[in-house]
C-alpha cells in the first residue's frame, strides 16, 4: 500500500464517483478501478460499495477513511516541517485555545514547548470545533478546548470542569445580585453558544433550565465568545457561559453566579492520535501531576 492509494480512496469517497474522482486525479477510470481493488485486497476487506451511479462506504471503508485522512495529514505536516528547517526556517508547534483557557493554559504551554524542543510556538484561539478539525488535519499540535461526544482520532485528557455563570451588562437589573436561579431567568431572553460552535456550553445551557424545572428562552445564539459579548453589551440580554472565560470580558460586563442544580462544562487537552511529540508528551507529565 502507498499514499497514492489512501489519496485515490479519500477522492473517491468525497466526490462519491469512480468518474468524479478519475477527473479530479487526472486519471482513467479503469486505472483508479484497479489501485482501488489492489488497495481493498491488501487491506483484506470492501472499502466501497459500488451502486449503480453512486459509490458509499462499508463500514470498514468509513472507519479506513478516518485513518488515511490522518495519515495524509501526518505526511503532509512532515513534509512542511522538513521544508521549513531546509529554508533555514523554525519548525513550528502550534497550540489552540477555545476562548477563555488562554487565560489558564497559555504561560504553562509556552515554557513547557521552549524547553521540550527547539520549535516556535504559535497560538490559535478559535471555537472549539474549528480547532478540533485542524487538530484531526494536522494544523494544530495540541488544542485545550471542551470536548466533543466523538472524539475518534483524538487523544484527550479532561482537565478540569468549569461552571456555567450569568455575564450580563453592569446596568442590566439583575448585575447587583449575588447568585442568580434559574427561576429568576425565565422571562429574561439568554444568549448562548450554538449547538454547532459550542456544543458543550449549549448543551450545558439547555440542561440549566431542565435540571432546575424551568424553560428558558435561549433567544440569542453565538458562534464565538465575541459575539456573545456584542449581544450583551448591544441588547442587554443575559449570557451564560463558563467561568475560564470571564477573563476575557470587558469592565462593562458583570459575572453572577448561579445558583440550583448548575452544570459544569469540561475542558480538556486534545491531540492527534498518533502525535506522539516531546512537548504533547512533557504536558502529559505536568498535568497528570494535579
Amino acid at each position: 500500500m502507498e499514499l497514492r492509494h489512501l489519496r485515490y480512496f479519500i477522492t473517491i469517497a468525497d466526490t462519491g464517483s469512480f468518474t468524479e474522482a478519475a477527473n479530479r486525479l487526472y486519471t482513467v477510470q479503469p486505472s483508479l478501478s484497479r489501485q482501488i481493488k489492489d488497495l481493498e485486497s491488501y487491506v483484506g476487506t470492501p472499502l466501497l460499495v459500488r451502486g449503480h451511479r453512486q459509490v458509499s462506504l462499508t463500514e470498514a471503508g468509513k472507519v479506513f477513511l478516518d485513518e488515511s485522512r490522518l495519515v495524509l495529514a501526518q505526511c503532509e505536516r512532515a513534509v512542511e516541517r522538513a521544508r521549513q528547517v531546509a529554508k533555514g526556517a523554525a519548525a513550528q508547534f502550534v497550540a489552540g485555545f477555545d476562548y477563555g483557557l488562554e487565560h489558564k493554559y497559555l504561560a504553562r504551554v509556552s515554557s513547557i514547548v521552549q524547553q521540550a524542543s527547539q520549535v516556535d510556538l504559535v497560538v490559535r484561539s478559535l471555537p472549539a470545533p474549528t480547532l478540533l478539525d485542524e487538530v484531526l488535519a494536522g494544523k494544530i499540535d495540541v488544542a485545550f478546548v471542551p470536548p466533543r461526544p466523538d472524539m475518534y482520532g483524538f487523544n484527550f485528557r479532561i482537565l478540569g470542569h468549569s461552571p456555567l455563570i450569568a455575564a450580563m451588562h453592569r446596568d442590566h437589573p439583575l448585575a447587583q445580585q449575588a447568585q442568580l436561579s434559574a427561576t429568576e431567568l425565565i422571562n429574561q431572553p439568554i444568549v448562548s453558544a450554538t449547538a454547532e460552535f459550542g456544543p458543550a456550553l449549549h448543551q450545558a445551557s439547555v440542561e440549566f433550565g431542565h435540571r432546575n424545572g424551568v424553560n428558558l428562552t435561549l433567544s440569542h445564539q453565538a458562534e464565538t465568545l465575541t459575539m456573545a459579548i456584542s449581544l450583551v453589551q448591544s441588547v442587554k440580554h443575559v449570557a451564560l457561559l463558563p467561568y475560564y472565560s470571564r477573563h476575557l470580558f470587558p469592565s462593562n460586563i458583570i459575572t453572577v453566579e448561579l445558583a440550583g442544580n448548575v452544570p459544569q462544562v469540561p475542558y480538556a487537552m486534545v491531540w492527534q492520535a498518533n502525535n506522539h511529540c516531546e512537548a504533547i508528551n512533557t504536558m502529559l507529565q505536568q498535568f497528570a501531576a494535579e
